[in-house]
This record gives structure tokens, sequence and C-alpha cells, in this order.
């Protein structure tokens, strides 16, 4: 998986010229041309499974925070399936959200056709729960999304 980090400053969740820059960003690390393989990475899926826009500054904001600015992640998204002009073998997940399950399957997340994957950062041993988890599973699955645990 290769993470894409960045717009690691307040209020560039709701600053337009920190979204575009972030785009820009996006589209210049994805059309770079690797130097040993000779091909952009954009191009790699025999090396890249996944790439996600970073968005673990959201961490300590709280659920309405992320409910507020679901966008930015399908935003992102599509900025992404944009530079992969058509490669379907690399999926685009969401990155952690916070450390809240609640916080990490959004009803946008589930509507965005630019996103593949659904991930899931959590931390609470009571999260791994059956009980706990199912719900987000089946919102997933009837998005026909996947779901990924990425850290726990």
């Amino acid at each position: 998986m290769f993470f894409l980090r960045g717009l690691n400053r307040p209020g560039g969740y709701k600053n337009t010229t920190a979204q575009e820059a972030f785009d820009a960003c996006l589209a210049h690390v994805l059309n770079h041309v690797h130097t040993t393989l000779g091909q952009p990475w954009k191009d790699l899926n025999d090396y890249i499974f996944g790439l996600e826009a970073e968005t673990e500054v959201r961490i300590g904001n709280g659920q309405t925070f992320i409910e507020d600015h679901q966008q930015w992640q399908c935003d992102r998204a599509s900025t992404i399936k944009t530079e992969l002009n058509g490669n379907t073998g690399i999926v685009v997940l969401t990155g952690g959200e916070s450390w809240m399950m609640s916080e990490f399957v959004q009803p946008d997340f589930l509507t965005c056709p630019a996103l593949d994957v659904i991930s899931i950062h959590t931390y609470a041993v009571t999260d791994y729960y059956t009980s706990s988890i199912e719900s987000y599973v089946q919102q997933v699955l009837h998005a026909r999304k996947k779901l990924i645990m990425e850290e726990w």
C-alpha cells in the first residue's frame, strides 16, 4: 500500500487553496516516473495494492468534524482515480479517519464512486467484538465496497 500524506495543517479540510495544492501534490506523485522501474507510480499495480490520502490529522477533532467534512475524502479519491486513468489494478482507500470505529464508515464514503475500500483504524479492544463491527461490515457490504482493518 502507498500512503499519500499531506494537508497536515489545521483548516486544510475547509481551505480550497490547501485542497487544490494537495490534489496537485497527489497528481505529481502519481505521475512521477520511478527511477528504477521506469514507470509512473500510478502504473505500478504489480507493486502497489492501493492508494489513500492519509487523513490522520483528523484525530481528536471528533466525529462531528469528520461527518461535516466527508466530501474531502471523496474529492481526494476522485483526484487519485482521475490520475489512475482507468488502472483498476490499484484500489483507492479512505485511510485512517480517527480512532473510533463509528468515525470510519460514513454515508458519503459509501456512496462515493471513487472509493473502493473503507479503511478502519481502531485501538479499543471492544471494537474487535463481532457485535461492535457487525453493523459497519453490513453497511460496507451493502454499498458494494470492501473493508480493511489497517491498524489495530
